[in-house]
């Protein structure tokens, strides 16, 4: 399997950008370390523990954009947002048959009280 397609720190802030204009709350880059730290842990997965499966990557970039907060506001929105992009770049997309069941899971697991196995469990993604 070939290497993914990473995204970038500066398509995730300009994604932050926009998620929090369209509600209005201002847009904050907290610490831009933070979100490199978080963009790099799908790669160092994928590089030092040959992790190969694509919606494991893209859902723990997910979780590792959401507890670092590296925005003032939106950070799990961003994370989402950024999976979403992930999946897309590598040819891949999520069913979200529940997006609502979806969405409280990823805060669950964000949050510590239920393991991202469960949420990558009630996930459809299929390859485009």
């Amino acid at each position: 399997m070939s290497e993914p397609r990473w995204i970038s720190a500066d398509f995730v802030i300009e994604l932050n950008r926009r998620l929090v204009e369209i509600s209005g709350e201002p847009f904050l880059l907290r610490d831009e370390g933070l979100l490199e730290s978080a963009l790099a842990v799908p790669q160092n997965r994928w590089h030092y523990d040959q992790v190969q499966d694509l919606p494991l990557l893209g859902l723990g970039l997910a979780i590792a954009i959401g507890k670092n907060h590296p925005f003032g506001q939106g950070n799990k929105r961003t994370a989402w947002a950024a999976m979403l992009a992930f999946f897309a770049v590598n040819r891949l997309a999520l069913l979200d048959e529940d997006a609502v069941a979806h969405a409280d899971m990823f805060i669950a697991v964000v949050t510590g009280e239920l393991p991202a196995e469960n949420l990558l469990a009630a996930m459809t993604i299929r390859e485009e």
